[in-house]
């Protein structure tokens, strides 16, 4: 019985709130039941944010073809928060508040929802595959910690 309520909770949240948590319980490191879901989004975070602002100062002093500038311009001078139209500060706004109450669980899988969204974009393709060399590892630092703190959310 109590495994068919897990499906049926499960198919629920896809249903009605578009998420799947059946794809939330890949990639989960040993540590991370150790560490608050605060802490799991800040550190992938920080680590990101080092990569970003050595691509800020290369996107301010080489030179690279128009189109991309363009994209590359906006991450120099926004940031990642800029980037992400707040999808950054949303998931950690939501990462303070979500193992408070279950209405905080909702909106945190929300906010994961529309981080991914944006990790899904051009603009995060373009972090990545960035025409300067510099590692960023936004997909799969930002990836890992979300199917994390999903992983962590459904349970």
């Amino acid at each position: 019985m109590s495994g068919s309520m897990t499906v049926s909770k499960a198919e629920w949240v896809k249903r009605v709130l578009g998420l799947d948590l059946g794809a939330a319980t890949a990639k989960v490191p040993p540590d991370a039941d150790k560490r608050r879901l605060l802490e799991i989004w800040r550190d992938a975070k920080e680590t990101v944010d080092q990569g970003i602002a050595a691509l800020q100062k290369a996107c301010l002093t080489q030179k690279v073809s128009p189109a991309v500038a363009d994209m590359l311009h906006e991450v120099a001078e926004k940031g990642l928060n800029g980037v992400t139209n707040r999808a950054s500060v949303g998931m950690m706004a939501a990462m303070t508040e979500a193992e408070t109450s279950p209405a905080a669980r909702v909106t945190a899988m929300k906010a994961v929802a529309n981080f991914e969204a944006f990790l899904a974009t051009p603009v995060a393709d373009m972090i990545d595959d960035n025409p300067f060399g510099v590692k960023i590892g936004l997909r799969n630092t930002f990836g890992d910690a979300l199917n994390t703190i999903k992983a962590r959310l459904a349970a």
